[in-house]
């Protein structure tokens, strides 16, 4: 076991890279992310699998469409075979990588996919390689998803739903909004 942080250097970022560099399949389970953390634009023909949140009426749902539009792009480029799943009761970061059914590593910590996280702010996590223990907190990763697969038909009606209502993805916006994307779904 070994502790991850943000304090001497070599941050969360790095660690998830190198997971994610010896591993064929990364779960990754963080409810707030963006494009700063291009932690995927490296990866070449991986199994990349995304759970994060899209709560409703939250004005989060708006950069979220935009993150994953980026997604399927840079899978597109890296021969990457993505799956985005949908939790919104999830509150835990958990990073998973994998070769088969074998796993490498987990890392559970406060990190958020973002570049506060990743780099900026004073972050902790363990990293470990337990396989029981990472088979088990997988299982209850997956059994917890409540929206499987957001696919790009999905986007494209998330953006038809956003016109539709009027609200302009290059103004952020701070408090609650009148979207549920999920009903989409």
């Amino acid at each position: 076991m070994e502790i991850v942080h943000n304090l001497n250097g070599y941050s969360h970022k790095d660690s998830l890279s190198c997971l994610l560099n010896e591993s064929t399949e990364f779960i990754c389970c963080s409810p707030f992310l963006n494009k700063s953390v291009d932690l995927f634009e490296k990866a070449k023909g991986k199994r990349i699998h995304l759970i994060t949140t899209l709560k409703p009426n939250k004005a989060e749902q708006l950069e979220k469409v935009g993150y994953f539009r980026y997604l399927f792009n840079v899978a597109r480029r890296n021969s990457l075979n993505l799956q985005i799943s949908i939790d919104n009761h999830l509150h835990g970061k958990v990073y998973i990588g994998k070769n088969g059914n074998s796993y490498v590593r987990a890392i559970v910590t406060s990190a958020n996919l973002t570049s506060a996280g990743m780099k900026d702010n004073h972050e902790w996590g363990i990293s470990f390689d337990e396989q029981d223990y990472i088979a088990d907190l997988e299982r209850q990763v997956l059994n917890s998803i409540e929206y499987r697969d957001v696919n790009e038909d999905n986007l494209g009606c998330f953006y038809k739903e956003i016109e539709r209502k009027n609200y302009d993805l290059k103004k952020p916006i701070y408090n609650n909004i009148d979207l549920q994307l999920v009903r989409l779904l």
